[in-house]
């Protein structure tokens, strides 16, 4: 069962981690001179791209996992990386320190919308995963397991085992 869990993880960071790829893409097209039509650096002071991770709890081997993944595809981009737990505070004091992209597995749906608002009042991107956010309107992208599935596979599995 634990082998299940970390090979979800790993998957879902790297989905996290191509979502965060591909929310940096520049879909402005060229002019037809062929220059571009809208300055492509980060949001941040200077090019480097900075991303905040917080999650629910970072105890829980399947956020541990996921942190640790996201952060080495990170490092892999030459991108800062910033972590902290599921508290507000640590969030605001991301955001407020100019990161980029904000990837998050909020504690409560509606509690997290204060943090969503100043991301959004900031030009900061969010990347919601695993627990949804009340007003998805203010993340740029949902990440999401389907756990009845999972269940159904997990169930499978034991049955055929024992």
């Amino acid at each position: 069962m634990k082998s299940y869990k970390r090979v979800f993880a790993l998957v879902l960071a790297l989905v996290l981690a191509l979502a965060l790829a591909a929310c940096g893409q520049d879909k402005t097209p060229a002019a037809s001179d062929g220059t571009d039509t809208k300055d492509t650096k980060p949001a941040s002071t200077g090019d480097t791209v900075k991303v905040g991770f917080t999650a629910m709890n970072l105890t829980d081997p399947f956020q541990i996992t996921v942190r640790d993944t996201v952060k080495k595809r990170c490092e892999e981009m030459g991108w800062e990386f910033q972590s902290g737990d599921g508290n507000s505070d640590n969030a605001k004091q991301m955001i407020n320190g100019g990161i980029n992209y904000l990837v998050l597995c909020p504690v409560s749906q509606d509690g997290i919308l204060p943090i969503l608002e100043l991301a959004k009042e900031k030009g900061v991107t969010v990347i919601n995963y695993d627990s949804a956010c009340a007003d998805q309107e203010l993340v740029a992208c949902y990440i999401a397991s389907d756990n009845y599935s999972a269940g159904k596979l997990d169930a499978e599995y034991l049955n055929e085992k024992y």
